[in-house]
């Protein structure tokens, strides 16, 4: 089989079978900040949100524009309430992903819980979990995990924000 043809079907497979989020998406966690007033400057996602910076190339290579995209087309963002513990602490979170992805999504975000929560770079939602966020954080308010989909937050009022921002029915 060719490199295109094999490209192809790997392409075709891609559109056509669910795909299920995995431990391996929680590598890349991006933490999300909310803008303390809506930006006049940006549209969509970013008049609400920012992404700080990380230090990693893989958070500049567009991976969250593509993740964006792909649950806008998916047409049906979801909120989904569970509850995670870690190290002793449960906390209630809000995952905000679609529809056919939110069952693997949360399985793989506890599995991820369970793991100790390590990833490339500082995310700080073991802090936040236990409530002891540094007070230079007090805007980190969601995590997303943009290869595969998936936003979490630990409040109803952000998972709503970020589902409406996502679907274009941004607030005003």
């Amino acid at each position: 089989m060719s490199h295109l043809e094999r490209g192809r079907s790997m392409l075709a497979t891609d559109l056509t079978e669910p795909r299920a989020v995995t431990l391996r998406d929680f590598w890349l966690v991006q933490p999300v900040e909310i803008r303390t007033e809506p930006s006049e400057r940006h549209e969509g996602f970013d008049r609400i949100f920012r992404l700080p910076y990380v230090g990693s190339s893989e958070f500049e290579a567009g991976g969250q524009n593509k993740s964006l995209r792909r649950l806008r087309d998916a047409g049906d963002v979801t909120i989904v309430e569970r509850h995670v513990t870690h190290d002793g602490t449960t906390a209630t979170v809000f995952v905000v992903t679609s529809a056919a992805l939110q069952e693997s999504a949360f399985a793989a975000m506890q599995s991820w819980v369970d793991d100790q929560l390590y990833a490339k770079e500082l995310h700080w939602f073991g802090q936040a979990i236990a409530d002891e966020l540094p007070e230079w954080h007090d805007d980190l308010v969601a995590w997303w995990a943009f290869t595969g989909d998936i936003f979490w937050t630990l409040d109803r009022s952000t998972a709503e924000t970020l589902a409406n921002t996502i679907t274009g029915q941004e607030p005003r």
